[in-house]
């Protein structure tokens, strides 16, 4: 949708400027977050059902997942430029995104298991 291509456009926009920061020499962190649920209470972030949500291109990831992953970009020393690092928890979204390098340079885990939707 038109929808989805303006928010895609916007995000790309904001990282191209975070890049712009650390030409200037700040460190910067864009963590790319696949759809963020609540997979204990069954829920999306909006109270929507897991059940009854489809696949979404980006995956899911499970909220905690999220936090470890803001924790990790919080108190890890990062070289002056921008890393993109891709949050999804998903293990059908693992494939198209660079998950495992995301994991392996902020050293916690992200995939979860979303089997029961």
């Amino acid at each position: 949708s038109d929808g989805d291509r303006v928010y895609d456009v916007s995000k790309r926009l904001q990282e191209s400027l975070a890049g712009d920061f650390a030409e200037h020499g700040l460190a910067v962190v864009c963590l790319r977050l696949g759809h963020v649920v609540d997979a204990a209470a069954g829920v999306d972030l909006e109270g929507a059902p897991l059940a009854g949500l489809g696949y979404c291109r980006g995956g899911w990831v499970e909220i905690a997942g999220v936090t470890r992953s803001l924790a990790a970009a919080a108190r890890a020393p990062m070289p002056n430029e921008t890393m993109l690092l891709h949050v999804i928890g998903d293990e059908r979204a693992r494939d198209r995104y660079d998950v495992a390098d995301t994991e392996m340079l902020q050293g916690v885990p992200i995939t979860e298991r979303f089997m029961d939707y």
